[in-house]
């Protein structure tokens, strides 16, 4: 591995500094915003971890007026690829969004009430055996309160069948580690990435479509954007399109900061869907794939949860189709109430009740508690106020993200149709060992939000 990628020393903050892309200020002046991007990417003096690479979109107004990247996107033997504003990444759960409005689709089209029993799509009965005769609906399972757990994992692999997470003969069953014991479906908010296996499962039997191909063809595409949920939509295009993620982690997943970067996802090599063997990213790639597959039998391979490869641009298309409330370019995707459902509460968290999980994925009692207090139809809702960033409300709306090196962030207020998506590719030290802020964020999620507010909020 080349010397220039295993610190964040001077002679990469230039390297950064020059990644910057062409159309921005020189980023040493002191009235370039950029320049403090540059800091925040080389670790602001130990503030934080540095980062392999950073896009991110400002939209005010709801049009686009800053889109800087940082850092690389590749690591070959012959050097690396500047990270630019094309490059795809795997965007982890801002993938949830996305999803969500594929499902909206059949809601608006009255093939899916958000009311009804999932079971009707499963071809099995879906219910937590602590609470035999509670169904588990669509609503709650956008919301994150199905009572449906990630338990072990949330993705199949081999023969492996969807049932076999929530039937008690299921050869993942176990003692129904995929169920919460003491909270019935819609009582409690607790974060769910298996709970989109089931959407996507809902999708593709109502559909009749795989979802890779429903998103692509009834979301992505009608937006202009070709991408979709297996890498393989992107190599094939063009093998260097797609960015990897990174960490500075040692063979055991130890962190070594004085290491060398290690990508964590879409190297140089890929896997069209979960479970596949995987393939050079610059050889043939598959056009087709999955021939024999059952609908609904297993709605994991597209990962629905976290797996969508796009850019920031990509995403700020998606995030000014929902400013528009469902239209983009002349497009409808959603009709303006089903967007307006979307971003109203389902759930608010309440003390007294101690009605949620409000510190996300994370361990209660850590600095992210308090990461999320109010949720809607898979749409965050975040007070910046709350968080210690504004002095007054500024309520925001998006989803945030992290996997696999991937730390990310789509946030926009629709009074102002202002907006921004944050995508760091990599750290090279545990973001959560960093000193925290006042947010339940990761200290360097929250500079970069802080950047934000700062340049483009104050006024």
């Amino acid at each position: 591995m080349l010397d220039v990628v295993r610190s964040f020393s001077l002679a990469f903050l230039a390297l950064v500094l020059t990644g910057c892309q062409a159309e921005s200020p020189d980023p040493s002046a002191t009235d370039d915003p950029h320049s403090a991007l540059a800091e925040i990417v080389a670790g602001q003096g130990g503030l934080h971890p540095g980062l392999s690479g950073l896009q991110i979109v400002v939209l005010r107004g709801g049009e686009i007026v800053s889109s800087p990247t940082f850092g690389f996107a590749r690591l070959t033997e012959q050097g690396q690829d500047d990270l630019r504003t094309d490059h795809k990444v795997r965007v982890a759960s801002i993938s949830k969004l996305v999803t969500a409005i594929g499902v909206m689709q059949l809601v608006e089209q009255g093939r899916v009430d958000l009311d009804d029993d999932v079971s009707d799509w499963l071809g099995f009965n879906l219910r937590n055996p602590k609470f035999p005769d509670d169904p588990i609906t669509v609503r709650q399972l956008l919301a994150h309160t199905s009572s449906i757990r990630d338990g072990g994992r949330y993705w199949l692999l081999g023969e492996e069948v969807f049932s076999d997470f929530f039937l008690p003969d299921g050869a993942l069953f176990g003692e129904g580690a995929y169920f919460a014991d003491d909270h019935a479906p819609g009582s409690y908010f607790a974060y769910s990435n298996l709970g989109f296996g089931v959407l996507a499962g809902v999708i593709e039997v109502e559909s009749g479509m795989r979802f890779d191909a429903y998103m692509r063809e009834n979301v992505l595409l009608p937006l202009g954007l070709d991408i979709g949920f297996s890498p393989c939509d992107v190599t094939r295009r063009d093998p260097e399109l797609l960015a990897a993620t990174f960490r500075k982690t040692d063979e055991d997943d130890n962190w070594t900061p004085d290491g060398p970067w290690r990508a964590q996802n879409d190297g140089e090599m890929v896997a069209c869907y979960v479970g596949m063997d995987r393939i050079p990213r610059a050889g043939d790639q598959p056009v087709s794939y999955l021939a024999d597959y059952k609908l609904g039998q297993n709605p994991t391979y597209f990962s629905p949860q976290g797996g969508l490869r796009a850019s920031a641009e990509d995403l700020a298309t998606i995030t000014q189709m929902l400013l528009n409330r469902g239209s983009f370019n002349g497009v409808d995707i959603l009709k303006a109430e089903t967007v307006d459902a979307m971003l109203a509460p389902v759930w608010t968290y309440d003390p007294a009740l101690q009605n949620g999980a409000h510190w996300g994925e994370a361990v209660e009692g850590g600095v992210e508690d308090g990461l999320m207090t109010s949720y809607g139809l898979s749409v965050h809702i975040a007070d910046l106020k709350e968080w210690g960033l504004t002095e007054e409300s500024q309520t925001l709306y998006g989803h945030l993200a992290t996997a696999y090196g991937l730390l990310g962030q789509l946030w926009f207020d629709p009074d102002t149709k202002d907006g921004v998506i944050i995508l760091l590719t990599g750290t090279d030290d545990d973001p959560a060992a960093s000193t925290p802020g006042s947010s339940p964020l990761y200290r360097v999620e929250e500079e970069i939000l802080r950047w934000w507010v700062r340049e483009y909020r104050s006024d």
